[in-house]
């Protein structure tokens, strides 16, 4: 994952978190599943953004983790969404005391 020295991947993270966390009210399941592998998940797209983000066709390297039921990953899209987001943010010369008030909290899984 591409960070600058201002969006360092822990920002990044914490967001997807808290979009995930908005997540639930419209896919309980979906996300009570992703939160289950939500550092794998995490860890994969870190290490190759593309590849976690690739479409459903055979030779993509789609990733596939068994979940039942479950079509489309919200986790790779939304940490990818997160450091875009977070990237513009910097690009403006904002700095955001929402993101840096979270890294104060136990995090959203409390």
């Amino acid at each position: 994952m591409k960070v600058t020295p201002a969006v360092d991947e822990q920002m990044v993270v914490e967001l997807a978190q808290v979009m995930l966390q908005r997540a639930a009210s419209v896919r309980p399941a979906q996300v009570a599943a992703e939160r289950r592998v939500f550092d794998l998940l995490r860890d994969a797209y870190i290490a190759d953004p593309k590849r976690a983000l690739a479409g459903g066709d055979p030779g993509s390297g789609q990733l596939k983790l068994g979940l039942p039921d479950v079509e489309y990953l919200l986790t790779p899209v939304l940490l990818d969404a997160s450091a875009q987001v977070l990237s513009y943010v910097v690009s403006l010369g904002v700095v955001t005391a929402a993101v840096s008030s979270t890294r104060g909290s136990a995090g959203c899984w409390a």
